[in-house]
């Protein structure tokens, strides 16, 4: 074999592993927040805005993506309880970009973490929007979700990913309700929810306790079935009596949504007040079937 057959070989072999040495120092992980590994490099240019609002980058893996500041990126809130109202929590976002960024939407691992606000709002080049973060205790336990930012704007690819908040805490409390997030049903006009004394560890308690009322004033209270228990039937129709009556307008439980027919209740959270001492209210939130 000739010697500049031999060199060009060698030279080939050469680049392949240079290749793989690159490749591999790329993939080299990094240590994340919650003190695991990933292969996602911070841009070294960002690091000061990272510094101050916690935000990481995402990769674009070839698209047009929004520089969306998330702070912090993951936050543990700690102990939720089910007796009580939702948790509200404030979460940065900044427009790290020269453009404007509407954030068109987002999509939650659990409806039960969510943006306690309508999408399609803009954020201006520079600007910082206090996200208000709802959570709602559904289920006993440990819990991480995540929520994933959907965005639009000027030279971005549409719907494209910008950004991710992840949500860590855990839900206790004296009383359960189950379900505690109801979905009109599809032809029935009740649906009944119970009530149930709960332990730490989401273990029924047997110790009898007294359903006194349901505000507002759309559900009937059922007979307890033994002690530890208790119940109230959900009435969709007067419900939706209220929804039309002339002052529905100012009553905070609703949520409402705009359709071609004009304003609808989409959401009714309903107040289900007891004698249980360390438990005297727990909510129950209702949601309409969507048109």
């Amino acid at each position: 074999m000739r010697a500049s057959t031999w060199l060009t070989l060698l030279g080939g072999a050469a680049l392949v592993a240079l290749g793989i040495f690159i490749n591999r120092d790329r993939a080299a992980p990094t240590r994340t927040l919650n003190g695991g590994s990933s292969s996602e490099e911070t841009d070294p240019a960002s690091r000061d805005v990272d510094a101050v609002l916690g935000s990481r980058r995402p990769a674009t893996n070839g698209l047009s993506f929004a520089k969306l500041g998330v702070a912090p990126e993951q936050t543990d809130i700690g102990l939720v309880s089910t007796c009580g109202p939702r948790r509200i929590f404030d979460v940065a976002l900044s427009n790290d970009g020269e453009k404007p960024v509407r954030i068109d939407g987002w999509i939650s691992t659990c409806a039960c973490v969510y943006p306690a606000v309508s999408p399609g709002f803009v954020i201006e080049p520079g600007e910082v929007f206090m996200l208000p973060v709802a959570v709602e205790p559904w289920t006993f336990g440990p819990q991480s979700h995540r929520i994933d930012f959907r965005v639009s704007g000027d030279g971005l690819s549409p719907n494209a990913a910008a950004g991710r908040l992840r949500v860590n805490f855990n839900v206790d409390g004296p009383l359960r309700a189950r379900p505690t997030f109801v979905t009109r049903p599809e032809r029935a006009r009740n649906f009944a929810v119970n009530l149930d004394r709960s332990a730490s560890d989401g273990s029924f308690v047997s110790e009898a306790y007294d359903v006194l009322g349901v505000e507002p004033r759309v559900a009937q209270i059922l007979p307890p079935l033994e002690p530890g228990h208790g119940a109230i039937n959900i009435d969709f129709q007067a419900i939706d009596e209220l929804a039309a009556s002339e002052n529905a307008g100012d009553i905070a439980a609703f949520e409402w949504t705009e359709t071609p027919d004009g304003r609808r209740w989409k959401s009714i959270e309903l107040t289900v007040r007891t004698n249980l001492e360390p438990c005297g209210e727990i909510r129950v939130r209702v949601r309409n079937k969507p048109r």
